[in-house]
């Protein structure tokens, strides 16, 4: 599982998981709920440094420390939040799996349309998604670029 985004949460150092600064009862009640929801569910914030200004209001979250292998930070003209790249653990094992499913769908797919004429229409629904899925595998274990 992999969450990202600009949460927009100020007053929170990442680093120690707890709240910082002076802020409103208000930021803290947010801030800390935020980090309870993380360590209640055991999940894992990747980004320690800064985002925007001092804060760090754009994260990664997942559900394995592993997960993310290294990111960087990086200015762009494109937003006044720095650019994340992050390289992920994924690996070539799903990748090639991905691509696998990939032919495979795409083969059933052709020999159903080159077969009889009286295929069931929630069978060629079921490929469809099929093929679907085992794309959006294949973009997931590529090189993800995060805003």
């Amino acid at each position: 599982m992999l969450i990202t985004g600009d949460f927009n949460i100020h007053h929170i150092n990442w680093q120690y998981g707890s709240t910082s600064g002076t802020c409103t009862r208000d930021e803290k009640l947010q801030a800390e709920s935020l980090i309870n929801l993380i360590e209640d569910n055991y999940l894992w914030q990747h980004i320690t440094e800064p985002t925007r200004g001092n804060n760090t209001l754009d994260l990664i979250i997942s559900h394995d420390p592993l997960l993310i292998h290294s990111y960087e930070t990086e200015d762009t003209v494109m937003s006044d939040h720095k650019l994340i790249l992050a390289r992920t653990t994924l690996g070539n094992s799903f990748k090639s799996n991905a691509i696998r499913e990939m032919r495979k769908y795409s083969n059933e797919l052709s020999e159903q349309s080159r077969g009889e004429h009286g295929h069931h229409l929630d069978a060629e629904m079921q490929a469809h998604m099929r093929l679907f899925r085992a794309q959006r595998n294949f973009y997931i274990s590529g090189f993800s670029l995060f805003l």
